[in-house]
């Protein structure tokens, strides 16, 4: 009955990108904006660390709920289940039909 919890504080900025386009016209365009840009980037980034900081919670919450069945995947439709807590992934060879485990 180990239980663990992964801890994730995510914090993304960019002090500055680059954007190279084909065209020179849209270069200049891209160029000009280059602020606006930069400033849009950085206002979304804070739903992308809130993005995975949720994902993170909804692995911890399956974690401390876990049943028998939690960490069992379907396989061939739902004819075999296999289990994602072994200590090494399976390894599977191309038209082989076999899975070493």
């Amino acid at each position: 009955m180990v239980h663990w919890a992964l801890v994730d504080s995510s914090k993304f900025h960019f002090d500055s990108m680059d954007i190279k386009m084909s065209n020179s016209f849209l270069q200049k365009l891209v160029d000009a904006s280059k602020k606006i840009i930069d400033k849009i980037v950085n206002d979304q980034l804070p739903k992308l660390s809130k993005s995975i900081d949720d994902k993170i919670k909804e692995l911890n919450a399956m974690v401390a709920g876990e049943g028998p069945s939690t960490f069992v995947f379907p396989v061939y439709g739902n004819e075999i289940g296999l289990n994602m807590t072994m200590t090494t992934a399976p390894i599977t060879k191309v038209d082989s039909n076999l899975i070493k485990m």
